[in-house]
């Protein structure tokens, strides 16, 4: 006998024999996706930005959880197919690290499309690591949940936790391994950086920006602030330089005449959302036509408390 391996969540199988008669039992499929998310986000309204908005082939930080039972097997959630489109088909393989009995989420990062649009994201667990048996009961689709505009040259969503790098960014000017990191909860990932620690997109691995035939270039960010002590006054710097230069350039907020005290300065005691703060910044003209980098420095009083 031989039973399906994805889109069943229900069994029940007969066996007959000769002498024995029938032997009847039932069971369910061990995993069942229980929502997909983008960024964290499953809907808007829910604290973090959704839809999301991406550059032709950015990064898409998704994420999946689903409900595990121990028996029958697969017993646990080895590696997760996704796909990203109109309509969203799972076809890409994500090994991952496996996630047993109860119900547990993973981030899956994926891809853009090439093409503008707005696009739904789906995506099916599997408990085989190269995605060949053991599907999950069904895709969990995400509709409306991806927006890929050709004016965004580079978006960067952050993931998955790190307490000493910013995987893809070069980490420099640190006191510490974890100054600049990634945190976050519930699949919703910022980077986080404190005591003048910086990151940057010089990183070998990092996703070029190319700003050919393209004029009034801005970086765009959302901030907020992490225990910052009583007293104590923040600040956050934008810079960029040409990829073949070494020279980095501050960058002031759109409409600022100067911004010798930091692109976002006087930052006061406390804690607030990572979406707290929506910042603007434009790019002089130097920057348009050109392969650039951009680097963001966080200037805190102590360790432990970031921007």
């Amino acid at each position: 006998m031989v039973l399906p391996d994805h889109f069943v969540s229900d069994y029940r199988v007969t066996a007959t024999g000769d002498t024995s008669g029938a032997a009847t039992t039932e069971f369910t499929d061990t995993l069942t996706p229980q929502g997909a998310s983008v960024n964290g986000a499953g809907a808007s309204g829910s604290g973090a930005i959704f839809p999301i908005l991406v550059g032709p082939g950015d990064p898409v930080q998704g994420g999946l959880r689903v409900g595990i039972t121990s028996s029958p097997p697969p017993s646990n959630w080895a590696a997760t197919k996704w796909g990203v489109g109109s309509p969203a088909t799972p076809t890409t393989c994500q090994d991952h690290a496996d996630h047993s009995a109860g119900a547990s989420e993973h981030g899956i990062v994926m891809a853009a499309p090439p093409t503008p649009g707005m696009y739904n994201v789906a995506m099916l667990p599997y408990g085989s690591n190269d995605c060949s048996t053991g599907a999950g009961t069904s895709s969990a689709t995400l509709p409306n949940s991806v927006v890929v505009d050709s004016t965004v040259l580079f978006s960067e969503y952050f993931g998955p936790e790190s307490s000493t790098d910013v995987p893809f960014w070069a980490d420099e000017n640190q006191a510490d391994a974890d100054d600049c990191s990634v945190v976050g909860a519930s699949l919703n990932w910022f980077a986080a950086v404190e005591r003048s620690c910086t990151i940057s997109t010089t990183n070998a691995n990092s996703r070029p920006i190319d700003t050919s035939d393209r004029r009034n270039v801005h970086v765009r960010f959302r901030w907020g602030k992490n225990e910052l002590p009583t007293g104590s006054s923040a600040s956050i710097n934008v810079y960029w330089k040409p990829e073949s230069s070494s020279t980095w350039t501050r960058v002031c907020q759109t409409g600022q005449a100067s911004c010798a005290s930091g692109t976002v300065s006087g930052i006061s005691s406390g804690t607030s959302s990572p979406m707290a703060n929506e910042v603007d910044t434009t790019l002089p003209a130097a920057a348009q036509n050109a392969k650039i980098d951009v680097r963001f420095e966080g200037v805190t009083p102590r360790t432990g408390s970031s921007a």
